[in-house]
């Protein structure tokens, strides 16, 4: 797994969650009346949540390919990601 674009993505996501909290206000009724703060949380939380699916995606593609003939958690049998 190349740990460079892992780290990349990693500050994509620490920058929308920073986005977050700094744009979120205090209280629910400010929210929900301000149609530009909830357009900036809501592409933040969009993007935040892609960049989690994309390295999720990037780490399994990166695991050795296994089948497993029963129903034991994927975890039991976890390995470490081969890609570099």
């Amino acid at each position: 797994m190349d740990r460079e674009v892992i780290a990349q993505k990693l500050k994509s996501l620490q920058h929308c969650l920073q986005r977050i909290q700094s744009k979120c206000p205090a209280d629910a009724q400010t929210l929900a009346t301000d149609p530009d703060l909830q357009d900036i949380v809501a592409l933040n939380l969009s993007h935040a949540v892609q960049v989690c699916v994309d390295m999720g995606a990037r780490i399994i593609a990166c695991m050795p390919q296994r089948t497993h003939q029963n129903h034991e958690p994927v975890a039991a049998h976890a390995v470490e990601p081969q890609c570099t």
